[in-house]
């Protein structure tokens, strides 16, 4: 059955998506009966040359939600405006809107379920999260009947290569993250995915699906890399942990543990070998056990191909996939939780600061575990490492403000510890 679509977007993902229906037609029509064509492309100027036909290329948004023969529009703009309200009159007009917009869906997806709710239409986005790692299938379809206790993933491609780098090769941060620059890994204002947002967007997404309840970007702790030093590195490898960006979602009782941030490793966890560009996700559940998906997080044919198949699913499935969990109350994000942790300090170089540090920390509840000189004195001031026992993370913040306070000790890092 033939199956007109349009897509938004010919960027990286959007043209790579048009490439691969043309590249992979007969494979799509021998596993799903269907051929898709693209009857509109929507770009910002039709007259920039594109490996398109130019029949295909509009600029009007309106030619194709009032057209009757477009069935699905496929979303790879990015951002929310104008992308919500491009969705929203999508699937109020009863077509199916196929999306790797992690903001959007981590943002808006209340509003966009109840549209598509309203009119039967469809509403996937398996490209927002991991590229083309299956990771929401498997978490909706393969695990459903699992209760998911926990999911911890490298779900950025530019962060885990830039901090690869750094582990693989003692690049420092300035360094590793031009490289990914140079090679088209990292955008030229790299804020979003060093900074952690990318990645909160995304957790947002897969801890609501594997809970079965609503969790805000807003409720989600975020951290970035950029602190990270290649001396963080180091130190860690010499304990026996590797340095990763992760997305790690808990649940707890009645709660449910969301956070993004640099974490400590053992260097034998499966994640700890995800090298480069790639993106794998841990998950931890009752009934299947510990399951690790893995692949290219992000790319042209990579995300294409997890946007084509949904698109494929949306065009050729009766019944479409409902989030009624949106309608329940959102998740209860714990305020406080329990980990290791890793601080890099530059301390004084004078009897009983050590020991100052010390009481401090024991006055919070924060046991040591480890304390390590890193270097030689210089200027009077020595590098110092502490490595804590179990503890809140709110004991650990207020030790470390009082530690900060006494002027004999400046905090250059905090990084959690999960094993």
């Amino acid at each position: 059955m033939k199956h007109k679509i349009a897509l938004l977007g010919l960027g990286t993902v959007g043209l790579g998506t048009y490439q691969l229906i043309e590249k992979n037609a007969e494979i799509i029509r021998e596993n799903t009966g269907a051929e898709v064509e693209v009857k509109y492309a929507l770009v910002k100027n039709a007259d920039k040359k594109r490996p398109v036909p130019s029949e295909v290329l509009t600029t009007d948004f309106e030619k194709i939600v009032n057209d009757p023969e477009i069935e699905l529009v496929a979303e790879a703009m990015g951002g929310t405006d104008p992308a919500l309200s491009y969705a929203l009159a999508v699937l109020n007009a009863g077509k199916g809107y196929v999306t790797a917009n992690k903001e959007l869906i981590s943002k808006h997806w209340e509003e966009l379920e109840q549209a598509a709710e309203k009119t039967g239409a469809a509403l996937y986005f398996e490209a927002s999260v991991a590229g083309a790692v299956p990771v929401i299938k498997a978490v909706m379809d393969s695990l459903s009947a699992n209760h998911i206790t926990g999911v911890m993933g490298i779900i950025n491609g530019t962060t885990n290569y830039i901090l690869s780098k750094m582990s693989e090769e003692g690049m420092d941060y300035a360094d590793a993250l031009k490289q990914a620059q140079d090679l088209g890994y990292a955008e030229p204002d790299p804020k979003n995915d060093v900074e952690g947002y990318d990645v909160q967007f995304k957790l947002a997404i897969l801890a609501s699906l594997a809970f079965n309840k609503r969790v805000k970007v807003d409720n989600i702790l975020r951290e970035g890399i950029t602190k990270v030093s290649a001396d963080d590195i180091r130190t860690a490898k010499e304990l026996g942990y590797g340095i990763k960006m992760l997305a790690i979602g808990k649940q707890v009782g009645d709660e449910v543990e969301v956070r993004v941030h640099p974490t400590m490793i053992p260097l034998d966890h499966p994640l700890n070998s995800v090298s480069g560009p790639f993106n794998a996700v841990y998950a931890d559940t009752d009934a299947a056990g510990q399951l690790m998906f893995y692949g290219r997080g992000a790319g042209d044919f990579p995300t294409a191909s997890a946007l084509l198949s949904d698109v494929l699913t949306a065009l050729t499935e009766d019944k479409h996939r409902r989030y009624g969990f949106l309608k329940n109350e959102q998740a209860k994000v714990m305020d406080d939780f329990t980990s290791s942790y890793f601080i890099h300090t530059e301390a004084t170089d004078k009897p009983n600061v050590l020991a100052s540090a010390a009481k401090i920390l024991g006055e919070k509840g924060v046991s040591i575990a480890a304390v390590m000189q890193r270097g030689q004195e210089k200027d009077g001031r020595v590098p110092l490492v502490f490595i804590t026992h179990q503890t809140t993370e709110k004991a650990l913040m207020s030790a470390v403000k009082e530690i900060e306070a006494t002027e004999y000790f400046t905090i250059r890092n905090i990084i959690r510890v999960e094993r």
